[in-house]
């Protein structure tokens, strides 16, 4: 998994297996930032967000547990996008 955080790209990695979250959903979104933020940038506000959250792996109605997450992706001009993720845990 180094290689995904190691890796500066809008892409996954070559030869890099998806192992967890293998299914999610996406969705497009706006960041608005409050107006009087100090923030610049990204921060400050976009229009071209996108989401996806996923769980880790293929949920099943009879378990209850899950380990959901989510990643951000603000795209940029000219540089690859800024990204955050989030996940509780792996165990549910």
């Amino acid at each position: 998994m180094n290689v995904s955080f190691d890796t500066c790209s809008d892409t996954m990695p070559e030869g890099r297996k998806k192992v967890t979250h293998p299914v999610g959903l996406m969705a497009k979104m706006e960041f608005v930032a409050h107006p009087d933020t100090p923030y610049t940038g990204s921060f400050k506000g976009t229009q071209h967000v996108i989401m996806r959250i996923s769980d880790t792996t293929m949920s099943d109605p009879l378990v209850g547990k899950t380990a959901p997450g989510h990643g951000i992706k603000l795209l940029r001009d000219g540089m690859a996008s800024a990204n955050w993720f989030a996940m509780f845990n792996l165990d549910g």
